[in-house]
């Protein structure tokens, strides 16, 4: 689940400052990877590892 915050400001005429603030994963979620695909591993089949990475970002858009 990822979530946007953005607010658009009016500076001049037609120009514009838009602030961002985004979040990846904001639930912190686990996201699975793939199973074992080597026939001869002992865990042939299985998922054995997950990643569980929130990040985010803050930026700046100008519009002229």
């Amino acid at each position: 689940m990822d979530l946007t915050v953005a607010k658009t400001f009016t500076l001049r005429g037609r120009t514009q400052l838009q602030v961002r603030a985004e979040s990846f994963n904001a639930f912190n979620w686990r996201q699975y990877n793939d199973p074992v695909t080597a026939i001869t591993a002992a865990n042939f089949g299985r998922i054995i590892s997950a990643s569980a990475t929130r990040t985010g970002q803050v930026g700046l858009r100008l519009t002229f």
